[in-house]
């Protein structure tokens, strides 16, 4: 198996169940070709300050944007897992959030 073959299942489940809330929004952002499917698309619209490229914020560089910041640190990333203590409640919660 090469290198690229090995990363269709990863791309895929990308796509297809992302689990970080900043991934959701830029696939989010995507246009659909189908105007129907483009007109029931929900968007997700990010609210709250950019963080600064020279002094970036502790623990996820997201959140300060992210609807569901707390006060926890995020774990360590995983090759399968976000570094994202909120990923797993994100499927559901950010699913009507415009």
């Amino acid at each position: 198996m090469s290198p690229k073959e090995k990363d269709v299942p990863v791309r895929d489940a990308l796509f297809s169940n992302p689990l970080h809330p900043y991934t959701k929004a830029l696939l989010s952002a995507v246009p659909l070709p189908d105007p129907r499917a483009a007109r029931e698309q929900v968007k997700i619209r990010l609210r709250g300050d950019l963080p600064s490229p020279a002094n970036p914020p502790s623990g996820c560089v997201f959140r300060t944007r992210c609807p569901l910041v707390g006060n926890q640190i995020p774990t360590p990333a995983t090759p399968d897992a976000p570094a994202c203590h909120h990923a797993g409640m994100a499927a559901t919660v950010l699913s009507g959030v415009q």
